[in-house]
């Protein structure tokens, strides 16, 4: 396989795990405005999503997760401030292609 095989599955790849963002996005909006519970609240903003959960305010931020050169998962990490600094409290996936 050559290098613009290559760099052909993984622009296919990104775009995959862009259109799982995208759904993941929309189920989300699904959820948005429940009543508050003892869990937390979610919300999402064009592409923002933020928890409030126990009381701490939580922002998810999305990567791709890159093997041998290639997308294969969305990678989701809620981030929250402490002491000025933004520190991961978990990371979560959807299900790698």
């Amino acid at each position: 396989m050559d290098h613009y095989e290559k760099q052909d599955i993984a622009a296919r790849a990104l775009q995959k795990l862009a259109e799982m963002h995208q759904e993941f996005l929309a189920e989300l909006r699904q959820n948005q405005g429940q009543p508050e519970n003892l869990v937390g609240t979610l919300s999402v903003k064009g592409e923002d999503i933020s928890l409030k959960s126990l009381g701490v305010d939580l922002e998810i931020q999305h990567r791709p997760v890159v093997i041998n050169g290639t997308p294969k998962a969305p990678e989701y990490l809620a981030v929250t401030e402490h002491g000025g600094e933004k520190q991961g409290i978990y990371k979560f996936y959807l299900h790698s292609i």
